[in-house]
């Protein structure tokens, strides 16, 4: 054990023994607590943390104050983790009876010693921002918004709405506070209608967690403010329970003292009386959570309120070198609200600046980076890729990285949910809870412990689908089929055994204990000692977690069943589905630490290298950081940005206004409007501030020079600066195609994957009395010598060719093998697979599988196959999400959007084929659509019926407005292009008077530019169908956008034929090929239906 004050500098050791005077331990009992208030300041890495943390050790031991009345609050629970063992290496066990918390773990603390005064139950649970947004799609029908459009997903939309609700208490605005200001205003303001709908989310929101013994870290702080001063006011008289909860806190350390909300510091205030302690450290240029970037207001704050205030300054960066921190103070320079310091730093250190030429080029230099420092020595958990979203972006890094082999884990918000193990017990949930749910079902007949081949999952679909029942139903009425293999058969089986012994349990055993039999019953834990990556522990604490859930489960409702259990579990899991990544997926941010004991960041790390967002970058101490997808589209800017919920009103922030210079400055500049794209800017630049000083060795800043649509990009202007101040210049990276070495590291992870798959196999199928016994084993071996040989491949020397050194490897491993092994070596093909095109060398390691063809699923024609706009769209978009609908026919259930678009487009349609003119007869077509429409009852109903019925009205006086005339609805057409066909129907054909004809197809989504539907394959194809199948001459085409009533005409250009001929014969080829990789990107990802079934979509 380290004595208190070791290792720390002269200045650490100045604030760390801060005392009254020098006979503190001489001095009674009773005041040996009390010492002046203490701030300690400083830059990134200067050991503000380690200096608090042996604060604290010092006052237990040196200055004898009572351990367990030493209060150390920190920003997050993983912090909590990191605090505690600082504390354990300088005080022993003695560490273990300082609190170390989190503030809403505090204040639910000394809320449950005060319930009853509180008027709380004691035994009330803390909810996270995912359970807050479960909790109101289970009551989305009671939202009824109408003037918050969260477009087709309500996720965005309700998480944006819980982030401001907890902005608004964190700033003292409770529900009362907000309903009475929003009521308040003129009905002429516009914006009261959205206001006043805000406050009735807001008080529901309360009234749902009320319901379910769930509190929100909001009304934690509030709560216990109001226990302190009933009246509210900060000078109030102090209530009679005041005392004893501020004597619980003889010395109170604030860590990250820069980031606590307005509500915080106020229970700071409450807590710290006469004869207690008071010690913060912060930092402002690392204020990154505060309300409107007030980076300064708290450190300024303690300043005015404590007039014997001591200072301590530490002035050199342990951590960063000066290269670094120079980057970084360049970034942080121009941001508002800055407090001046002095600061230095060992020399060294590296700063690059790329520029990639695609969001995929930008992955691929990443991943070669990441190999270069794991090949020179950096263990891969000391280098983090950090992305704004890991939703949008995260996707292409991956994939990049397990293309070199290298292992990684996605983390921050939202990445609980979609690990691979944790997704086969959504899956096996959503199952038992609606046996039609096609994604689960395939992913639990796909996924082990069922493996079932691809072609028997579409067979299996195919003669479920026939049934006239649900698809488990089904199932059991297909394995009656002589069309199912027999090897088929006997999967199906099995499952169907597990799905009813599951099902039998459900509504008779409690949701901890189900879950625990779940997992072990499908082998899940026993599967990780079989995977192919190097976090089989980090797996297991997922699985483990999703118990911990079920045991909280339960704490909140002790009388629920397995049933109820499972459909929350599927509840949180859509509402953990935020594109954004915005919503925390695992409930154990607030509220206590979870199964790791609060350090989740450190514990998902494992041995992996980290894809995180770049708020996460506070709770990291790496080597090597990598910041990516700096354009300045999206790093600070608002432009663009779809509001979904309106930005804080000055009225309710008298607390959290912007200083009063500022504020002038921007009246006089009449740029008061634009206040909130300068706070969004500041923001940033403390973000990537952060972000850049977590590196011990270096930074890499990054962003594509080309969006997907191929429009520019600009580098951010933070990076700029930065870039400028070092006078460094840009690194240009292109996209590589797929070459021999990144052929070599497909086969070696193909054959890797199949080998410890084959090794559970075989070494189950040992006990059985089999006479080919003895081939599974040298099979097996066969495999693992395969393995070896691609391993000496990729470790040959440098410049060596492939061919050249492929004859003494095949030497010296044949010299190993038995003679049967030899004979299966040969036999193998490997050999030709490395020396033959690399670009297909990994497809054909994978097809050594013995998966059996998909042939007799394909849409074949002829020579071809058939194929519609949607096809080429779905194809060239990700072919994983082609197959699973057109090849496997996984039902798709139709999502609100989708019905919504149908009956627009059915309505449309039958008031022209009846040559309707008047707008009752469209309203009156409505109607009756929607009571057909499957949306009574919805949600979004009631906001969705009247942009519907404006829309109509709309389209009606468009109509009446417009020469041309309708002549052909819903036209189908099919036709020949090479070896394919194609076929698909026009929404409408119109005949304007000059003759010429116009295809118009209908929109219910967001508008699109000309520009933007550049390569948009829909129309062209339609206007080649025009001519081929109808004999229309270059006919118009454009888009008609409904519910904005907007029109877009696109341009012909004459190559139409050209540009549909080479995509058709691509896609075509495709298909034919079997070639069905997943492209993840964030376009196409967010909204699929097959997220729960697709690999692409899991860590």
């Amino acid at each position: 054990m380290a004595e208190p004050l070791e290792g720390l500098s002269d200045a650490q050791v100045r604030a760390a023994t801060l005392g009254p005077s020098s006979s503190v331990a001489a001095a009674p009992e009773g005041d040996r607590q009390s010492s002046p208030p203490l701030l300690i300041r400083g830059a990134a890495g200067t050991g503000k943390s380690v200096t608090l943390a042996a604060r604290a050790a010092w006052l237990a031991t040196a200055a004898g104050v009572d351990p367990s009345r030493i209060v150390l609050l920190v920003a997050t629970p993983a912090a909590t983790a990191r605090t505690r063992r600082r504390l354990s290496e300088r005080m022993g066990s003695a560490a273990a009876d300082v609190v170390v918390t989190t503030l809403p773990d505090l204040c639910h603390r000394l809320l449950r010693d005060a319930a009853a005064e509180a008027g709380i139950d004691p035994f009330v649970v803390p909810a996270t921002r995912t359970e807050r947004v479960a909790l109101l799609l289970e009551h989305r029908e009671q939202l009824g918004l109408l003037h918050h459009d969260g477009g087709p997903a309500p996720i965005p939309l309700l998480a944006a709405a819980i982030a401001r609700i907890d902005r608004l208490k964190e700033s003292l605005a409770d529900a009362a506070t907000v309903s009475a200001w929003a009521a308040g205003l003129s009905d002429a303001d516009p914006r009261a209608p959205r206001e006043r709908e805000f406050a009735a989310l807001l008080r529901l929101h309360d009234h749902v967690l009320r319901e379910r013994g769930l509190i929100d870290h909001g009304d934690l702080m509030l709560r216990l403010l109001a226990l302190f001063r009933p009246s509210g006011a900060p000078d109030a008289p102090r209530s009679d329970v005041a005392p004893r909860l501020a004597g619980q806190v003889a010395q109170l350390l604030v860590d990250d003292v820069q980031d606590l909300p307005t509500a915080g510091m106020r229970v700071l205030d409450a807590l710290v009386t006469e004869g207690s302690g008071l010690s913060a450290a912060g930092d402002d240029d690392q204020a990154i959570r505060r309300v409107r970037a007030a980076a300064s207001k708290n450190l300024r704050e303690l300043a005015a309120r404590h007039g014997d205030l001591r200072t301590v300054t530490l002035e050199r960066s342990w951590r960063c070198p000066e290269q670094v921190l120079r980057a970084a103070e360049a970034v942080v320079e121009p941001a508002a609200d800055r407090l001046s310091r002095r600061w230095h730093a060992p020399s060294g250190g590296g700063v690059r600046f790329w520029r990639a030429t695609t969001e995929r080029a930008q992955a691929q230099v990443a991943a070669g980076e990441v190999e270069r420092l794991l090949r020179d020595g950096t263990a891969p958990e000391r280098i983090a890729i950090l992305v704004s979203s890991v939703r949008r972006e995260g996707g292409p890094i991956i994939a990049a990285l397990e293309e070199r082999a290298i292992p990684c884990r996605l983390g921050g918000e939202g990445a609980f949910l979609e690990r691979v193990e944790v997704r086969d017990v959504l899956a096996w949930l959503r199952i038992l809870i609606d046996p039609s749910d096609a994604p689960a079902l395939s992913r639990a007949l796909a996924r082990p412990p069922i493996d079932l081949r691809s072609a028997d999952l579409a067979r299996g679909l195919q003669l479920a689908r026939r049934r006239r029942t649900d698809l488990v139903g089904g199932l059991a009425a297909a394995i009656e089929s002589p069309q199912l293999a027999p090897e088929a058969r006997d999967r199906v089986a099995a499952f169907l055994r597990l799905h009813r012994a599951a099902q039998r349990a459900l509504d008779v055993t409690p949701p901890d204990q189900f879950v625990h039999r779940l997992i072990e019953h499908l082998g899940l834990r026993r599967q990780q000692l079989f995977g192919a990556s190097g976090d089989v522990v980090e797996r297991l604490r997922d699985l483990a977690r999703v118990g911990e859930l079920a045991e909280r489960h339960v704490r909140i409702a002790p009388q629920s069943t397995a049933r109820d259990f499972a459909r929350w579990m599927i509840t949180l899991a859509d509402a953990g589905g935020d594109p954004e990544g915005k919503v925390e997926a695992v409930p154990f941010a607030v509220g206590g630490a979870g199964p790791t004991d609060g350090d989740e960041l450190s514990a998902a790390g494992g041995t992996a290298v980290r894809v995180l967002p770049l708020e996460a970058a506070p709770e990291l101490e790496l080597d090597h950081v990598l910041v990516l997808g700096l354009q300045s589209s999206r790093v600070g800017s608002l432009a663009g940005a779809r509001r979904l919920v309106d930005p804080l009103p000055d009225d309710l922030l008298p607390d959290d206004l912007p200083p009063a210079a500022d504020a002038a400055a921007a009246g006089a500049s009449g740029a008061a409007r634009d206040q909130p794209q300068r706070f969004a800017v500041d923001e940033a630049r403390r973000v990537l501030h952060v972000a850049m000083t977590r590196a011990r060795h270096g930074v890499v800043l990054a962003f594509p020079a080309r969006s997907p649509s191929g429009a520019d990009r600009e580098p951010s202007p933070l990076v700029e600066d930065a870039r400028r101040a070092l006078g460094a210049d840009w690194e240009d990276h292109e996209e590589r195609l797929f070459g021999p070495e990144d052929a070599l590291h497909a086969t070696f992870r193909t054959l890797r994957d199949q080998l410890l798959r084959d090794v559970a196999t075989i070494g189950a199928r040992l006990g059985d009395l089999r006479m080919d016994t003895d081939l599974d084993v040298a099979h097996g071996v066969t495999r693992y010598l395969e393995l070896v040989k691609v391993a000496a491949l990729i470790n040959r020397a440098e410049g060596q060719e492939v061919s050249d050194a492929l004859p003494a490897i095949d030497a010296a491993i044949r010299q190993a093998a038995t003679a049967q092994q030899k004979e299966m070596l040969l036999t193998s093909g490997l050999d030709d697979d490395v020396l033959t095109d690399a670009q297909h060398a990994a497809e054909r390691a994978a097809a050594g599988r013995g998966e059996p063809s998909l042939e007799p699923f394909l849409p074949l024609r002829g020579d071809g196959v058939v194929l519609s706009a949607g096809d080429l769209f779905t194809y060239r978009a990700c072919p994983l999400r082609y197959k699973f609908a057109r090849v496997l026919r996984i039902p798709q259930q139709p999502t609100v959007a989708q019905r919504f678009g149908i009956v627009v487009h059915q309505v449309l349609e039958r008031w022209h084929a009846q040559g309707g003119t008047q707008l009752g007869e469209l309203q009156g077509l409505l109607q009756a659509g929607w009571r057909r429409s499957g949306l009574i009852g919805v949600a979004d109903e009631q906001r969705l019926w009247v942009r519907a019925q404006e829309a109509m009205v709309r389209y009606h006086a468009r109509d009446a407005a417009e020469a041309s005339s309708p002549v052909w609805l819903e036209r189908s057409f099919e036709f020949r292009l090479g070896d394919h066909t194609l076929r698909g129907r026009v929404d409408r054909v119109d005949r304007h008077p000059d003759g010429v004809y116009e295809l118009v197809d209908y929109k219910t989504g967001r508008p699109k530019a000309a520009d933007e539907l550049r390569s948009d394959v829909q129309l062209q194809l339609y206007a080649v169908a025009a001519q081929d199948a109808w004999g229309l001459d270059a006919p118009r085409q454009s888009y008609h956008y409904v519910l904005d009533d907007e029109k877009v005409p696109l341009e012909a250009d004459g190559v139409e034929r050209d540009r549909i001929g080479v995509t058709v014969d691509e896609v075509g080829a495709g298909i034919l090929g079997q070639e069905f990789e997943p492209t993840p990107s964030y376009e196409t990802c967010a909204m699929c239906d097959y997220r729960l079934t697709c690999p692409a979509a899991e860590t």
